[in-house]
């Protein structure tokens, strides 16, 4: 098993989707490395990779991860390479070494990266927490890939729409685990043990971590009270908010304001 599914480190941040092409030629190393890690959907041709420890190839239907800080160069074999890649980072516990994934079901995961690419073009409201949701599904397909405990094509469906229904409800306070089981069709302690093991989080922690990255947000960009943030997101009192902000963060959000705040420094 590879090193990324041996750790199955948690997402931390998602950052951006981006349709690519690249026509044939050499890519020199640039000097200074990814500034963050990648998933990358190859969707027609083929490329060689070269780091300074290893050489390998990937081609149409295969999931290339990039870790931040990798450097490397890129000898594009094909006439036409072209790529949806999606920029996030793992949590601090992230793996450092780069993959080839070969995807058991290629249509379906190019599915996932397409929807990706679609809603982040689209810039609505909550999109990094619907892109979150479909980056770990994609997730969930990688660590399948190497030979992860089998989970079969009906169940895998029941989760997603779980993912999709957290995406658009995880803002409203009477979300409960519960709710998001019966959504999939299953008893709550299926559900949860189906949850972890899929996607190696439990369903609150997920449900707590798309709040939270929407909290940052408006933490960034906007100036309202963290009492009406924490309401906004989910949370039913700000001593909550606060200390599973603090858990999943690494900081208060006054400290956090501080620190990363836009509306401040405009």
């Amino acid at each position: 098993m590879s090193k990324l599914c041996k750790k199955k480190p948690l997402i931390g941040e998602f950052y951006q989707a981006v349709e690519g092409v690249i026509h044939k030629r050499f890519l020199p190393e640039k000097p200074h490395g990814r500034e963050s890690d990648a998933f990358i959907y190859i969707t027609e041709g083929k490329c060689v990779y070269r780091f300074a420890d290893e050489t390998f190839s990937a081609q149409s239907g295969d999931i290339l991860f990039l870790a931040r800080g990798g450097i490397y160069s890129m000898d594009i074999q094909s006439e036409e390479y072209r790529f949806i890649f999606i920029d996030f980072d793992f949590a601090s516990d992230a793996p450092c070494k780069h993959e080839v994934f070969k995807m058991q079901n290629a249509r379906a995961t190019e599915s996932m990266f397409r929807r990706m690419l679609e809603k982040w073009r689209q810039k609505r409201l909550g999109v990094k927490e619907e892109c979150l949701s479909l980056l770990y599904s994609v997730y969930a397909e990688v660590i399948k890939s190497e030979g992860a405990e089998y989970l079969p094509n009906s169940k895998r469906a029941k989760l997603e729409n779980a993912l999709h229904f957290i995406a658009e409800n995880f803002s409203k306070e009477d979300l409960t685990v519960e709710n998001v089981a019966q959504i999939a069709g299953m008893s709550q302690s299926h559900f949860r043990r189906l949850f972890k093991s899929a996607y190696r989080i439990s369903p609150i922690k997920y449900i707590n971590i798309m709040r939270i990255d929407r909290a940052k947000e408006l933490i960034r960009y906007t100036n309202e009270s963290f009492s009406d943030i924490a309401a906004e997101v989910g949370f039913a009192n700000l001593y909550y908010f606060s200390r599973i902000f603090k858990k999943e963060v690494g900081c208060t959000p006054s400290e956090f304001k501080e620190e990363y705040s836009e509306y401040q420094k405009m």
